[in-house]
């Protein structure tokens, strides 16, 4: 069933479910100054919190209110019903039961994005409802913020530069690689304790293939100084990088699947770094994370005195959200031939220009359906690049300051 036809006439474009949060009231206040001017609402479990919430933001006192929660049913069934897309960022998702909500906007045919960096929770998605989603033609995109959506629409843009512009049949090689190291807010924290109560592997630099429908031709690697030059310094793997890997692969596994001309190729490999600057300093930024994911992954008390510490619903400021900048670059290999891609904006890349991204991406969801990927079109949990990344782009280029530039490489 296309999602037109049950769709049908929606109140909203989009739901914010979460709104009263830290990353929820970052997307509010960006949506409410939309040049765009979408039709949205608020929601979450206290309508007295969104009340507070939408006077507190300065919001129209039009834009809509729902109560929901997740472990009710029924206020998730009535809170689909009304959006075109569902965006959500109340998480942890798993320990808050996100599924629930997705089972609610596959049953009303409405699209659902979300900030999941929890491989485990998007592992479930595709296992309970790959194949209900796509049944229904609804879109189920998690993701789309820091992780993962630079890593992977930036390979998507770099990987198409080679076919298109250099006549390479696909890609052999990419490394994404992220200039400045991202503000975590206690939000983060809380969400990577509860993936190392549930599965520590999630953390880990292994599993490559495990929202992949096909086995990778390289298995991942904690690389602690690779050179990278697109930036001409080296780097090395990160926290955020094993869910970028794993995404990114899942997008290069949908595109071989459907053999489509965008196509990565079957021998097609990927990493996922951070910036160092000198081989010794990116040895150093390598070995002091890998020793506090050790310290976090491996000792439950740990976890337990940052969740004491660190209270839920806490953030960087403004100021530090404007001083940190994102520049994601893809270089892409295949032989000699050599394309890298950019992708800047003016802001902390986890916090104020995440909330552009899954913003942008729901309001592509739910307003440009016709110009989505094929494989949107048929619906099921997809992936930035493989919902829409030229669409995306356009969106976030027009009305969120990002900048866009891919073109053909050679070192200097």
């Amino acid at each position: 069933m296309p999602p037109s036809a049950k769709q049908g006439q929606r109140t909203y474009d989009v739901v914010l479910f979460g709104a009263t949060g830290f990353t929820g009231k970052l997307v509010a206040t960006y949506l409410t100054s939309h040049s765009g001017k979408p039709k949205w609402a608020m929601a979450g479990r206290s309508k007295e919190r969104l009340e507070k919430a939408r006077k507190e933001l300065n919001i129209d006192s039009k834009i809509g209110i729902i109560e929901a929660e997740n472990s009710n049913s029924e206020s998730l069934r009535n809170l689909a019903k009304q959006a075109r897309c569902v965006i959500n960022v109340v998480g942890p998702f798993r320990l808050l039961g996100a599924e629930e909500l997705v089972k609610a906007c596959i049953a009303e045919g409405t699209h659902y994005v979300d900030l999941s960096g929890e491989t485990g929770f998007n592992e479930s998605l595709i296992k309970n409802h790959h194949e209900s989603a796509k049944k229904a033609g609804v879109i189920i995109t998690p993701s789309v913020g820091l992780d993962s959506l630079p890593s992977d629409i930036s390979t998507y843009l770099a990987v198409q530069h080679l076919k298109n512009e250099l006549g390479a049949p696909g890609a052999e090689e990419v490394i994404v690689a992220l200039k400045e190291a991202p503000i975590f807010s206690t939000g983060t924290v809380h969400s990577a304790c509860d993936m190392a109560d549930e599965d520590k592997t999630q953390l880990q630099f292994c599993d490559e293939s495990r929202l992949a429908t096909r086995k990778p031709v390289k298995p991942m690697s904690n690389t602690a100084a690779i050179w990278l030059p697109q930036f001409n310094a080296y780097g090395g793997g990160y926290v955020l990088s094993p869910h970028n890997v794993r995404t990114v692969y899942r997008s290069w596994s949908l595109l071989e699947d459907a053999e489509g001309k965008d196509a990565y190729g079957a021998n097609f490999s990927y990493e996922d770094t951070l910036v160092g600057g000198s081989w010794v300093f990116s040895q150093v930024q390598n070995r002091v994370q890998n020793v506090a994911g050790l310290f976090l992954n491996n000792l439950p008390p740990i976890r337990w005195a940052l969740r004491r510490v660190l209270p839920t619903g806490g953030g960087p400021s403004v100021s530090m959200q404007n001083r940190v900048k994102t520049d994601a670059r893809a270089w892409a290999r295949y032989g000699q031939k050599q394309a890298v891609s950019i992708f800047k904006a003016p802001g902390d890349p986890g916090y104020k220009m995440t909330a552009r991204m899954i913003s942008e991406v729901a309001l592509a969801t739910a307003l440009d359906h016709d110009r989505l990927h094929p494989l949107a079109k048929e619906g099921g949990v997809l992936t930035a690049a493989t919902t829409g990344a030229n669409i995306i782009c356009e969106r976030l280029k027009k009305y969120a300051d990002f900048e866009f530039k891919t073109e053909t490489f050679s070192e200097p």
